[in-house]
């Protein structure tokens, strides 16, 4: 699954897909029909959230900057604990994230 890139179109055509609105959907939804679940409009794969490239530093700043976060603001730590629970996060993508902001110290 982490060599697919997700967008928001593709996940939604993903989801008419699963819920058989649609005969024909992504080719990742397609291949991993099985292990895919849909729940409102989230989708997860194998209990994990998939994530639309859109989307990621919107979750990414709500896993490191919300209050008792677990996840750490270090790039290789962040993304070893964030690849358990999401889908579509890559570490270049925790890279960028985290060298956008400003440094705790400031």
């Amino acid at each position: 699954m982490n060599r697919y890139k997700f967008s928001r179109a593709n996940i939604e055509a993903a989801r008419q897909f699963l819920k058989n609105k649609k005969k024909t959907g992504p080719t990742w939804a397609q291949r991993f029909r099985d292990d895919l679940s849909v729940s409102g409009k989230k989708i997860s794969y194998k209990g994990m959230q998939i994530v639309a490239g859109e989307d990621v530093s919107d979750v990414l700043r709500g896993e490191i900057f919300k209050k008792n976060a677990d996840v750490p603001p270090s790039r290789d730590a962040a993304f070893h604990l964030l690849k358990k629970r999401f889908v579509g996060i890559s570490k270049r993508a925790v890279n960028a994230f985290l060298q956008a902001q400003r440094p705790l110290g400031e």
